[in-house]
């Protein structure tokens, strides 16, 4: 068994208007069906093709079928210290 790992490299936006910062990073097995997407909910005969019509299968909660997981990482910039308000024309208030 491995661990899958990534690093995210976190910078201040270059742009002042771009407060929030949204990415996609991780693709992964989803743990809790095991990659499956379904469980069988019925007696021994789970060596059968998946079939989500059939009353037996049980679509997994967490992957909602397709047996894999995203991680969405957000950043939100916000300044930090005490905040001076300041004119339009950058003048102290």
């Amino acid at each position: 068994m491995f661990d899958l790992k990534q690093i995210i490299e976190i910078n201040p936006p270059e742009v002042v208007g771009e407060q929030t910062q949204r990415k996609e990073v991780f693709f992964s097995r989803c743990g809790y069906c095991k990659g499956k997407g379904w469980f069988y909910n019925g007696g021994y005969s789970q060596k059968f093709k998946k079939n989500l019509s059939n009353p037996n299968y049980e679509a997994c909660p967490y992957c909602k079928a397709t047996g894999k997981v995203k991680a969405v990482v957000s950043v939100e910039w916000l300044p930090h210290g005490e905040v001076i308000e300041v004119e339009e024309d950058n003048e102290l208030i």
